[in-house]
């Protein structure tokens, strides 16, 4: 009881919905029934104790002073609004279609699992209106992730409850199910077999190309984990080299990346400038980088891996969910399309722009031991720094070129 706090937020929000409800039908119905109502009482208290160290930690991430930027990366859509729109208006639907089977199948046969159902099925919805008691709902369709496997458990129950009162007017229809439920299994892992097996025979070896890391790149990441100091800084101007740094080597990227970091918007900002800087990128590559219009000059799997993202996703790398969620409201959130999100990230574009063009920087001191060059730096049209006096190059294949700071 309470582990599922630790698990995932949307999760757990939606079983204490659950439970909530069913509680509140407990106390209205069942007020005689003393030892229900007890168990319910040992179910939430068990619940408090096991959830201390989650509320201390948000307390203590509350406290910080980039909580709230962080909060904004994430994605939080703000506002008291009615969670009915016209992108959900199809899951509504599909709640009222199982709360009526469920009536019909189970209300005058099994009262007790009719309550559970109808408990799970108005979860649903009330947890995607969250934000008209606390004013605000953190990434609302991710709640999906936590009703889509009720959905099918409840589908899967309707479906045994048909079969058996199917049995009760054909008694072998008992064996005819079983066989024919063992069947589609059978399917189900024989088409997941003939899948892999087709693919891996006949897949187009561009495919492999596209999705595979060329071998020489590889070799740098191990280079790094065997040769430098534990946690070495590295620094480059590509979020694609951080994410893949932070995921592949035991490195600390200079350049932080929006949902892995608790450092304030204006750090990060502070420190994809002074990369591009050091870097010598242009600011008019920078302003195409920030607005996603750097041409690529390649189409589809003819690209080197993640050069589209590399080019032009670097303003979502950065900020993630920030503006959706600081100037979106809880319908534009969901749905899109905000014109005032539109107009803050070309403010914000323009800002760093203006920031960018007066920085002087100097390898010397920035908080970084070691720069990183790959094909991804290289599309940015960095300079040649293997001219520049501060670095001292310390390994180099075909692809890749890691230098030192010289200090």
């Amino acid at each position: 009881t309470g582990l599922i706090f630790y698990a995932y937020f949307h999760h757990w929000v939606y079983w204490v919905v659950v439970v909530g409800l069913l509680f509140i039908h407990a106390l209205i119905f069942k007020r005689q029934d003393r030892e229900y109502l007890k168990n319910y009482l040992i179910l939430f208290a068990s619940l408090a104790v096991v959830v201390i160290p989650y509320f201390v930690n948000y307390f203590q991430f509350n406290s910080l002073p980039a909580a709230q930027d962080f909060i904004y990366r994430e994605g939080v859509a703000y506002g008291r609004s009615l969670g009915i729109l016209s992108v959900n208006l199809a899951d509504y639907a599909v709640y009222l279609a199982l709360a009526i089977i469920a009536y019909f199948l189970y209300w005058k046969s099994d009262r007790r699992k009719a309550l559970l159902f109808f408990g799970m099925i108005a979860a649903m919805a009330i947890v995607w209106n969250v934000q008209l008691v606390v004013g605000y709902s953190p990434v609302p369709h991710f709640f999906r992730r936590a009703i889509s496997p009720i959905i099918f458990i409840i589908l899967f129950d309707f479906l045994r409850e048909m079969a058996r009162r199917w049995e009760i007017v054909r008694p072998h229809a008992k064996k005819i199910f079983l066989v024919v439920l063992l069947v589609l299994s059978v399917f189900v892992i024989a088409k997941k077999l003939v899948n892999i097996v087709s693919i891996a025979n006949k897949i187009q070896p561009h495919l492999i190309d596209y999705y595979n890391f060329p071998s020489d790149l590889v070799s740098s990441w191990g280079w790094i984990n065997s040769h430098l100091d534990p946690e070495p800084k590295i620094i480059s101007p590509s979020t694609m080299t951080s994410l893949y740094l932070m995921t592949y080597t035991a490195a600390r990227p200079f350049l932080p990346t929006a949902f892995a970091t608790l450092l304030p918007m204006r750090d990060i900002e502070d420190r994809y400038l002074t990369a591009h800087k050091l870097f010598g990128v242009s600011e008019k590559k920078l302003r195409q980088r920030l607005e996603g219009k750097m041409p690529t000059d390649c189409d589809g799997y003819q690209c080197y891996a993640d050069k589209n993202s590399n080019l032009n996703d670097s303003f979502w790398h950065i900020y993630g969910n920030y503006f959706a969620s600081r100037y979106a409201t809880f319908k534009t959130f969901i749905a899109g399309g905000a014109t005032q999100v539109a107009q803050k990230r070309a403010e914000k574009v323009d800002e760093l722009a203006d920031r960018y063009r007066p920085l002087v920087v100097s390898w010397k001191n920035v908080d970084a031991d070691y720069v990183y060059v790959s094909p991804w730096e290289k599309d940015l049209g960095i300079a040649n720094l293997s001219w520049d006096p501060s670095l001292k190059l310390i390994y180099q294949n075909s692809l890749v070129e890691i230098y030192q700071i010289q200090r």
